[in-house]
C-alpha cells in the first residue's frame, strides 16, 4: 500500500462515526441513570447482597457528627494520604467522599454495564465522571468513588525526570526539596505503601514485544513501568489487612478491577485510616465552604446515599482533595459565597501533556483486547498499560532540553466490555473505506463487524495498537465557573494545536507505519469538536510563591486574595500541580501529600 493511503481524512472518519464510540466509548463517556451491577460471585462475594457488603469500610451516615478537628473533603492520591498520617498521631479525621464503595466484582464487564455507571445527577452512585461541557475546550473524564481515580487508572507510578522539578513554576522550597533529596525521599515512602513493582511478564505479551521493537527500530529505549498491582500472592491479605488475588494479566485496569490485584487506595492508605480511627463517609457531595469570624470551617453537603439529606459540619482544620475539577469546583462555588481567596484561582490547568492515538488493522496481532474474567485460549492481554518508550533518555537525545519534545509514549488495551463496541465502530468505518486495506486486512474488518457479538482475536482491532502519552503543554487552561448549572469548564483556545501535542501525534504515526497500520488520532481531536481530552486534568489551585502566582504555598496552605494564609485550611490533590509532569501524576500528588501531611503534623500552632 501507499503511504498516502494509511492516513484517515475528515469525511472518511464521519462517514463511519467510528470515532464517536472509539473515543468517547473509549474514555466512558456514556450517559444513562442507572446503578452498575453487583459483585460478581466469582471474586470475594459479598455475603449478604442485599444488606450492607461486609468489604465496607465507610460509616454509617447516622454516625456522622456536627463537628471534627480535621475534615477532609475527597478520598483519592492526597485524601487517602493525609486521612492515614493525620490519623496515625491520633487525630480525629472525617473523610467525606462524593461517591460510593467499588469493590472487585462491581466494575463493568460488558457494555451494557458501561451504560449503567456513568456519573450524573440522575444517577450520584456512578463510577465515570464525564465533564463534557458545551463551553469547555477540554472535555475531563474522571472517577467518582471511594479511592478517586485509583479506581480506574492505569496504576502507573512513573516519577517526573529532574528537569521538570528545576522549572520556576514551583515555589522555590519544592525546587530546593528536589535537590536536597527530600522529594524523592516521600516518593519512596509513598510508593511502598502503593507496592509498586514491575510485572516479571511484562516483556512476554504481544503488545510490550511490538512496543519495544518498534521503539527501538525508532532510536529510543522501551522500559517496564512501576504498575500499583499485586503478582506476588493470591488469595491473602495485604499489609493492611485486605484479602488481595494475583494479577491475571486481563487488561481490565482501567474498567475497573474485578479481579481484586490492583492496589486501589481502599486496600492500602485508606484501610490503614479507618483502623487508626478515621471516620469515611461516602455519597457525600460537598457544595461549598465557608469560614467563621472564629475561624472554623463550615462545610455544606448533600448526602444522597438514598433520598438527598442538606446538611453542615465544622471543622478546625479543612483539607480540600477532591480532585483538580472537583476541588477548583467547591472554591469556585465557596468564593462566590464570600470565601476570600487568590485571584489565580482556576489557572495553571493542565492536560499533562496527554494524548492518545491507535494504529488501525495492522500486519501483526496484538492481543490489545481486555479479556476481563474470561480468559481466552492462546490469548493475554495484560495489564492495561505495561511499558514506555523514553523520550525523556539521554540515550533517545541527550542534548534536547525542551519539555515539549519529552514524554513517555505508553502501549495500551482495550477493556473488555469496550472491546465489542470499539471493534465494530472501526470496521464500519473500514468497510466504508475498503481501498484503504488489503484484502487480507478487509477479512479481518469482515471478522470484527459480522462473525460474532464478541471481537474476533484474529479480527482487525486485535491487530492493533493503541498509543497513550504522558507529556508536556503549556498549563495556560482555566477553569470557569458556568453562572447556569453551578459546573465548571475549561477554557483554552487552540489546545489542541500546542506543540507538545503535535510532537507527540507525529511520533505515535511513526509506530502506525512500523506496524502496517493506519494511524487514527484521538476522533475528538480530529473530527468530532477539535477537543482536547484530559484524563489526568491537573492544577486550577496551583502552587504559588505567593498570591499573585497561586491559590496556596508550597505546603497546600491557602492564600486569601491578599496574599495571607487560611489557618488550618489545605488544598492536597492535583488541583495544587502548577504545571505539567511529562508523568502520570498519581506518585507525585502522594508524595506531596506526603510532605504536607508532616508538615501538619509537625505545626503545633493548629487547633486540632
Amino acid at each position: 500500500m501507499e503511504d498516502n493511503k494509511k492516513k484517515v481524512n475528515r469525511r472518511d472518519f464521519i462517514s463511519a462515526g467510528a470515532g464517536a464510540l472509539a473515543g468517547a466509548g473509549f474514555y466512558g463517556v456514556l450517559q444513562n441513570g442507572q446503578e452498575g451491577k453487583q459483585v460478581d460471585p466469582s471474586r470475594e462475594p459479598a455475603s449478604n447482597p442485599r444488606g450492607p457488603d461486609p468489604r465496607n469500610i465507610a460509616n454509617n451516615f447516622k454516625q456522622l457528627k456536627k463537628h471534627y478537628p480535621v475534615v477532609i473533603i475527597g478520598s483519592g492520591y492526597g485524601g487517602s494520604v493525609l486521612a492515614a498520617r493525620l490519623s496515625a498521631q491520633g487525630k480525629q479525621v472525617c473523610v467525606l467522599e462524593r461517591g460510593r464503595e467499588w469493590h472487585p466484582g462491581m466494575f463493568p464487564k460488558d457494555g451494557g454495564d458501561l451504560t449503567k455507571v456513568a456519573f450524573n445527577k440522575m444517577n450520584p452512585k456512578g463510577l465515570v465522571d464525564s465533564n463534557i461541557h458545551k463551553k469547555s475546550n477540554v472535555d475531563i473524564i474522571c472517577a467518582s468513588g471511594l479511592g478517586g481515580t485509583s479506581l480506574l487508572n492505569a496504576a502507573i507510578a512513573s516519577r517526573p525526570e529532574a528537569l521538570v522539578w528545576q522549572q520556576k513554576d514551583w515555589p522555590k522550597e519544592i525546587r530546593e526539596d528536589f535537590a536536597n533529596g527530600k522529594i524523592t525521599s516521600y516518593m519512596n515512602k509513598a510508593q511502598k505503601v502503593l507496592a509498586s513493582t514491575h510485572h516479571p511478564d511484562a516483556m512476554k505479551v504481544r503488545k510490550t514485544q511490538l512496543h519495544k521493537q518498534m521503539g527501538e527500530e525508532l532510536g529510543v529505549p522501551v522500559k517496564e513501568l512501576l504498575l500499583n498491582v499485586n503478582h506476588t500472592f493470591d488469595k491473602q491479605k495485604n499489609d493492611y489487612g485486605v484479602v488481595q488475588n494475583a494479577c491475571t494479566m486481563c487488561g481490565d485496569c482501567c474498567s475497573g478491577c474485578n479481579v481484586g490485584a490492583k492496589n486501589v487506595l481502599t486496600v492500602n492508605y485508606l484501610p490503614l485510616a479507618k483502623s487508626q480511627g478515621a471516620e469515611i463517609y461516602t455519597m457525600m457531595d460537598v457544595s461549598y465552604v465557608e469560614k467563621t469570624k472564629e475561624g472554623k470551617y463550615v462545610i455544606h453537603y448533600i448526602n444522597k446515599e438514598d433520598k438527598e439529606i442538606e446538611g453542615v459540619i465544622t471543622a478546625d482544620v479543612l483539607i480540600m482533595a477532591a480532585g483538580s475539577m472537583g476541588t477548583t469546583q467547591i472554591m469556585m462555588r465557596s468564593r462566590f459565597k464570600g470565601l476570600r481567596l487568590s485571584e489565580a484561582l482556576g489557572s495553571r490547568f493542565s492536560a499533562n501533556g496527554d494524548i492518545m492515538g491507535f494504529s488501525y488493522n495492522g500486519l501483526t496481532q496484538t492481543d490489545i483486547l481486555g479479556h476481563g474474567l474470561n480468559k481466552r485460549s492462546g490469548s493475554t492481554s495484560g495489564q492495561a498499560i505495561m511499558v514506555y518508550a523514553d523520550y525523556r533518555s539521554e540515550k533517545y537525545d541527550p542534548k534536547n532540553v525542551d519539555l515539549m519534545e519529552r514524554y513517555l509514549l505508553l502501549d495500551g488495551t482495550v477493556p473488555s466490555a469496550l472491546g465489542p463496541m470499539v471493534s465494530k465502530a472501526f470496521a464500519a468505518w473500514a468497510l466504508a473505506n475498503s481501498s484503504k486495506f488489503s484484502d487480507e486486512q478487509m477479512k479481518k474488518v469482515r471478522r470484527d463487524l459480522f462473525d460474532t457479538a464478541e471481537p474476533d482475536t484474529d479480527g482487525a482491532i486485535n491487530n492493533s495498537l493503541i498509543f497513550f502519552a504522558c507529556g508536556h503543554d503549556s498549563s495556560n487552561g482555566r477553569y470557569r465557573l458556568d453562572d447556569f448549572d453551578d459546573r465548571v469548564h475549561v477554557v483554552w483556545p487552540n489546545v489542541i494545536n500546542e506543540k507538545g501535542f503535535q510532537t507527540i501525534n507525529r511520533e505515535m504515526a511513526k509506530y502506525a507505519k512500523a506496524h502496517g497500520g493506519i494511524y487514527v488520532p484521538n476522533p475528538r481531536m480530529t473530527v468530532f469538536g477539535h477537543r482536547m481530552m484530559a484524563t489526568h486534568p491537573l492544577g486550577g489551585c496551583p502552587m504559588g510563591d505567593d498570591a499573585q502566582t497561586g491559590v496556596v504555598d508550597h505546603y497546600g496552605r491557602v492564600f486569601t486574595e491578599d496574599g495571607k494564609i487560611h489557618k488550618g485550611f489545605f488544598v492536597v490533590d492535583a488541583a495544587i500541580l502548577p504545571r505539567s509532569l511529562g508523568a502520570t501524576p498519581l506518585l507525585t500528588v502522594s508524595a506531596l501529600a506526603e510532605r504536607i501531611a508532616d508538615h501538619i503534623n509537625s505545626d503545633h500552632t493548629l487547633r486540632i
